[in-house]
């Protein structure tokens, strides 16, 4: 639960956290970016809905995605998640998801996304965010209320 949760318990991790505030099926708000994320895309994502960050092309099962996490409270790992660069450089990371609940009984109001980097470019100078493509390589993590069917 989200009470349970201190920010300063997460102080070595904060730099490769983001905090996703759940405020409809469409909207995502990042209410804390991952300053490392930032770095890699060159872009600053505080305040922006995750949806308007990705291509028409995966919005959808990005979506169901979500929703499989968001319905079943459980979380989720992608191995390799790509950041598609304007200068063709691509951001190989992985990623950890949880969702998070304000109180016992409660659809999850945010989202906890920490990231963690396989490999980039030799040089990201002045790097410029161009796409976020879903990627088939994860898997749902039972954190006590089961898996997506």
């Amino acid at each position: 639960m989200r009470g349970n949760i201190r920010v300063e318990d997460l102080r070595s991790a904060l730099a490769a956290t983001t905090i996703w505030q759940i405020e409809g099926q469409d909207k995502f708000t990042v209410r804390l970016g991952s300053s490392l994320i930032e770095e890699w895309s060159g872009e600053v994502r505080r305040g922006k809905n995750f949806f308007d960050l990705i291509s028409d092309r995966d919005k959808q099962k990005w979506k169901s995605r979500f929703s499989a996490v968001l319905d079943t409270s459980c979380g989720i790992y992608f191995q390799g998640n790509e950041i598609h660069l304007q200068n063709g450089g691509v951001v190989t990371h992985d990623t950890l998801m949880f969702p998070v609940i304000r109180a016992c009984n409660e659809k999850p109001s945010f989202l906890y996304h920490c990231a963690d980097l396989v490999d980039r470019p030799m040089s990201l100078d002045h790097p410029q965010f161009v796409d976020f493509p879903l990627k088939n390589n994860y898997e749902y993590i039972d954190i006590g209320y089961g898996l997506p069917s």
